[in-house]
């Protein structure tokens, strides 16, 4: 027998409608907001990714899948969502629109990981970017969305972690003094960061190795070396934060894996996915545009991985249910069947959710059938009812059941609640 790809994992009914239910209760927070949806290719071109998410990165080193099609273009399958976006904003001229423009999406991307627990080489990520504007409103926005979109799924033990990571000069600068700092301790680094030194030293401060966090914990801090504009903008976001009175911690070690941010960046974490408890994050990347041969279009946004909240969800028993309910429609007996199918087929054309039987046995089997499947109501179609223009309507967790005149069924329907 075949079996799927590691790392890419079957999301079955039960997994994908609730998935479904939390993306459709975040959509429409983030639509109240302004936010408009855009569809993204699965693959692209590689150099979207390694012009902006950074050739020394982890992702574009070791976790792209990439290839070449027939015409030996060189792809690679969507890793993020925010280049991709930046990328559809320069090819389509959006910057005629009103701005700042406004996205979200959803869907899958790849990287190719040791897959763990929440984590997948296939996944899903719900992002929302909001661009062409740099005021620190904007950062304030993104953040505070992100909290009622956590918080509105049931969730409570929330912290914002927060820095600024300045612009390309001043962070050029720090990196030349933080640099100077670790080459002293070379021999402590773990040798992934070794490697990171020259290259890409502020990703040893988001190293979660032990050694390598002992390492930077005297290290110098990029906010030291911020320019008046930078801080000014930082301050600016703490201080609408403190009058929201949204809670958070500045994060002098937080600088983002990914080469596209300055500024703003930012996680929020919940203290029930242990240590790899970020459940989103995300930033300001006011760059991005130029890196892919645009125009600079500033932005600010975050992205969240869904399988790791749909967990976290879980182990809060937060988990929503489809408000949906279903009816089971069941023939009372065998002479009945195809009948019932065409009432069946003609009532699904009225938005309700339905389950018929095709392997229909009896009225008591069905019955049975129905409360495994936890369905609460039932139609039962067929007798001596049937014959005087009434159907049996039955409420299994109620235990009660009445005739309901069929012309009369949908007003009956949409007035009893729960479809």
């Amino acid at each position: 027998m075949i079996k799927g790809p590691k790392g890419a994992p079957d999301i079955l009914p039960d997994k994908s409608k609730s998935i479904r239910v939390v993306i459709d209760k975040i959509i429409k927070i983030v639509e109240n907001f302004g936010y408009k949806e855009i569809i993204l290719p699965i693959f692209e071109h590689s150099e979207v990714f390694e012009r902006t998410v950074g050739e020394d990165t982890d992702i574009v080193e070791k976790e792209m899948y990439t290839f070449f099609d027939k015409s030996g273009m060189k792809l690679s399958l969507r890793p993020e969502g925010t280049a991709q976006t930046v990328r559809a904003y320069l090819e389509n001229n959006l910057k005629t629109l009103t701005h700042p423009v406004k996205f979200f999406y959803f869907g899958p991307m790849f990287r190719y990981e040791r897959p763990q627990k929440g984590r997948f080489r296939q996944f899903f990520h719900f992002g929302i970017e909001a661009l062409g504007d740099e005021k620190p409103e904007l950062d304030v926005e993104v953040i505070s969305i992100s909290l009622q979109i956590l918080e509105s799924l049931g969730l409570k033990d929330l912290s914002v972690s927060l820095n600024s990571i300045g612009d390309i000069e001043e962070r050029n600068v720090y990196k030349e003094k933080l640099k100077s700092f670790l080459r002293k301790r070379y021999s402590e680094l773990c040798d992934d960061c070794k490697k990171r030194l020259e290259k890409n030293p502020l990703r040893i401060l988001d190293c979660k190795k032990e050694s390598c966090i002992n390492v930077t914990k005297d290290a110098p801090k990029i906010i030291d070396y911020l320019s008046n504009e930078s801080k000014n903008h930082f301050e600016k976001i703490l201080s609408m934060l403190d009058d929201l009175k949204i809670k958070y911690e500045i994060n002098n070690r937080l600088v983002r894996g990914l080469d596209y941010y300055n500024r703003t960046v930012f996680e929020v974490f919940s203290s029930d996915l242990g240590a790899q408890n970020a459940v989103l994050g995300g930033g300001r990347y006011d760059y991005l545009s130029e890196y892919l041969g645009g125009d600079r279009v500033p932005g600010v946004g975050f992205a969240m991985g869904v399988e790791r909240l749909i967990m976290l969800l879980e182990n809060k028993n937060l988990l929503p249910k489809d408000e949906k309910n279903i009816i089971f429609i069941s023939p009372l007996s065998k002479e009945y069947f195809e009948e019932a199918f065409k009432f069946y087929i003609n009532l699904g054309k009225s938005n309700f959710s339905l389950y018929f039987p095709y392997n229909f046995k009896n009225i008591k089997t069905s019955i049975s059938n129905a409360l495994k499947m936890n369905i609460d109501y039932m139609i039962i179609y067929g007798g001596d009812e049937l014959k005087n223009g009434f159907i049996i309507f039955k409420d299994l967790i109620k235990e009660e059941q009445q005739l309901i005149k069929i012309d009369n069924l949908l007003n009956f329907l949409n007035n009893y609640g729960g479809f």
